[in-house]
């Protein structure tokens, strides 16, 4: 099997029409009986079926890799440019298809409401963008840059953010069940109302943060670390609300 998709993928278009329309032919031919003639015209319409489908398989490795490259070309040509729709088309489009987008300069952008579940985007810069209310569920953003982002209302369950940079951020009103953000910086951002349900917040730094009524109802956290935040009728990881 796996030399017959080496070898159907290496022929030309023209010889894998070639191939099945001779195939066709004689199947027909000797299925029949009939006269070569007959067999001929009477497979016209299932042929012409059976190359389209043939050709669509053929050429679907290229339109995927032509596609990925315009839409990797539109957010090129979209940087610097603080609100571009055709950005977040061409985001949604690679993610879809399962590209794999680390490093990618988001910064200054307007991602408002985009919907990205299961982007892979460690090492990606989003300084100064805007978020809010984006879907971000199951995604890969380690190492990210955050900093001085507006992401109010982002759902982003089951992510991974590790060694992120938060600092200066509003994710007010936000959800982060069961999210990763290990070794993150929470400094200064702001989190109020943001759920972080059976989150993994070991090692992040809360200095100067807002967390006024968050959850971290089984989350995994550092009480002495989360005092150095605001978290005036903030549910404990015990359930209890910090009233101090």
């Amino acid at each position: 099997m796996k030399r017959f998709n080496i070898w159907f993928w290496n022929l030309s278009i023209i010889k894998i029409s070639l191939i099945v329309s001779i195939l066709f032919f004689v199947f027909g031919f000797l299925a029949t009986k009939s006269h070569l003639l007959e067999v001929i015209f009477n497979s016209l319409e299932p042929l012409g079926l059976i190359l389209a489908v043939t050709l669509y398989l053929k050429e679907s490795p290229q339109r995927r890799k032509k596609q990925k490259y315009e839409a990797l070309l539109t957010i090129d040509t979209a940087a610097g440019i603080k609100s571009s729709k055709a950005r977040l088309v061409a985001l949604e489009d690679l993610v879809d298809l399962g590209v794999k987008l680390e490093e990618i300069d988001l910064s200054n952008s307007n991602l408002i409401e985009i919907e990205i579940n299961g982007a892979e985007m460690n090492k990606s810069n989003f300084r100064n963008s805007t978020l809010k209310n984006s879907t971000l569920n199951l995604c890969k953003f380690q190492k990210c840059d955050f900093s001085n982002s507006n992401g109010s209302g982002t759902e982003s369950m089951n992510s991974n953010f590790s060694f992120s940079n938060f600092k200066d951020s509003n994710f007010n009103n936000s959800n982060f069940k069961d999210s990763n953000f290990m070794f993150c910086s929470f400094n200064e951002a702001s989190f109020i109302g943001a759920d972080f349900t059976g989150a993994n917040l070991k090692g992040v730094k809360f200095e100067n943060a807002i967390l006024n009524g968050a959850i971290f109802k089984n989350a995994n956290v550092d009480i002495e670390e989360l005092l150095k935040a605001e978290i005036k009728k903030a549910i404990l990881p015990d359930g209890n609300i910090y009233n101090n």
